[in-house]
């Protein structure tokens, strides 16, 4: 298994676990890579949320924190300069069918 195989891996929850994949203490692979998962998310959420103040009290930080897990997996840190991370943030929201009912929150984020 590669390096790259694992970050694909991290940010596809539907994928199962890799094959070779082994924990040091004979714990099930699966259960560890979940936790792996939901730990970067959560941080990688974090960074649209410290970007976009306005947003999130608009939405609710609850919806806010969901739209954005989908919105990480789909556009993964390519620098690491977290800060320049969110920039695709207004497109996707565009396009997230249950943001639909609230056609300005994606305009909400472009003055953000």
């Amino acid at each position: 298994m590669t390096e790259a195989a694992f970050a694909a891996a991290l940010l596809a929850p539907e994928t199962p676990a890799l094959a070779g994949l082994r924990t040091w203490n004979g714990s099930d692979p699966a259960g560890r890579l979940a936790v792996h998962r939901n730990n970067l998310v959560v941080g990688l959420v974090d960074v649209p949320a410290s970007g976009f103040p306005v947003l999130q009290v608009q939405v609710g930080g609850v919806f806010f924190r969901a739209m954005a897990a989908p919105f990480v997996r789909q556009h993964p840190p390519s620098s690491p300069v977290l800060a320049w991370c969110s920039g695709a943030l207004p497109g996707f929201i565009a396009d997230f069918s249950p943001a639909a009912a609230v056609p300005c929150l994606a305009d909400v984020a472009r003055l953000e």
